[in-house]
């Protein structure tokens, strides 16, 4: 993913995530206890960064802030 995409994508995510009163760190550790894999702010904020996020991990985010991913057919 180009640098820009990333950023794009970066800067959506972490807007819901304000827009629902939580952060990257919060976010982190609610990932690490629903999968048990080891996320910390830092890992969290460079795989947002460089655009090397899992879409699963973008799901789940999405999931942990109480929204769907709805993917429409575009016109």
């Amino acid at each position: 993913m180009d640098k820009d995409k990333a950023k794009k994508l970066a800067d959506k995510i972490k807007g819901y995530v304000i827009m629902e009163g939580s952060n990257i760190t919060k976010i982190a550790e609610l990932l690490y206890k629903s999968d048990g894999n080891k996320y910390s702010q830092q890992s969290l904020s460079s795989k947002l960064k460089l655009g090397t996020i899992k879409y699963l991990e973008v799901e789940e985010i999405a999931n942990l802030i109480g929204y769907d991913i709805v993917w429409v057919k575009r016109k």
